[in-house]
This record gives structure tokens, sequence and C-alpha cells, in this order.
């Protein structure tokens, strides 16, 4: 039994430890989880800290802006209205008052299909000068489960 025990502490530190960037797919779309940099050429948040991303809170997430997302894929855009055809990158972080926001990206996955390094946008958040209405982003806040900052990337 202590074996049992010390074997479950050693997953659960080793976990912990595990490096914020993360990549999975679920039925409905593909994601990748990316570390917060505050000294990224765009900061998304500030006076936050970077913190994780359970798949569990992804989900709380989509109860929260998933109908949002799919209303503007099949809506606005015009190149491709399917939302499994959507990539999406979430950076997360506690702001000052100890809340958990979230920003999410949501792009077609056609802008990737001619990328030399195909899983670049797992590593890095993309810079969309232009996407026109098929690149769209938005933050939720997941302490007070809402969304806002709601974004679509205009044509230059």
């Amino acid at each position: 039994m202590k074996r049992f025990i010390l074997v479950l502490i050693s997953i659960f530190i080793f976990s912990c430890n595990k490096s914020s960037q993360q990549y999975l797919k679920n039925d409905d779309f593909e994601y990748a989880v990316l570390p917060f940099n505050q000294n990224e050429k765009y900061p998304l948040f500030a006076n936050s800290t970077p913190t994780s991303l359970s798949h569990l809170e992804v989900m709380e997430i989509e109860k929260i802006a998933g109908q949002k997302i799919i209303e503007t894929i099949q809506a606005h855009n015009r190149r491709q209205s399917k939302p499994d055809k959507y990539l999406r990158q979430y950076v997360a972080v506690v702001n000052e008052n100890g809340e958990k926001e979230i920003w999410i990206q949501c792009f077609v996955s056609d802008f990737i299909a001619y990328d030399e390094d195909k899983n670049y946008w797992r590593k890095h958040i993309l810079d969309f000068g232009d996407g026109g209405d098929s690149v769209f982003s938005l933050k939720v806040n997941l302490s007070k489960k809402i969304f806002y900052d709601f974004a679509i990337h205009l044509q230059a």
C-alpha cells in the first residue's frame, strides 16, 4: 500500500512539474496550451503570472465560450465554416485578483498547411497581421465564468 501511495505521489509531482506547453485533440477540435510570456511582442495580460490549464478546464471554457466560437465560425467565415477545421491556442494566467484567465486564438487549419513545421502553432503564439474572418480571439475569465475581448481579425 505504501508503495502504491509513493507511486501516486511521484506521478502527481511529475505531472505538476511538466512544461506548461501541451497539445491535445478531442472529438470537436485541436488545441495547444502555450506558456504565458509577459515579454511577448503583444502582451496578452498585464500584472499576471503564468499558470497551467487542465483538459477539464478547457472543457469548462467550452461551456462558457464554445457557443460563441461556433457561431462566429459559422456566421462570419467565408473560407471555412466547420468548427473542427479550426485550431485553438490557449494561454492561461492568474491575474492580480487571483482569477484564472485564458486568451484563446482560433484560426483555420489551412493556415498551417504550407508551413514547413506543421507543429509550430503548437509551440508558439501565431501572429496574424491579417487573417480576415478566419482568425479571431477572445478571453475567458474562468473564475467568473464569462468571456470578453472578442475580436475578429480584419483584412488589411
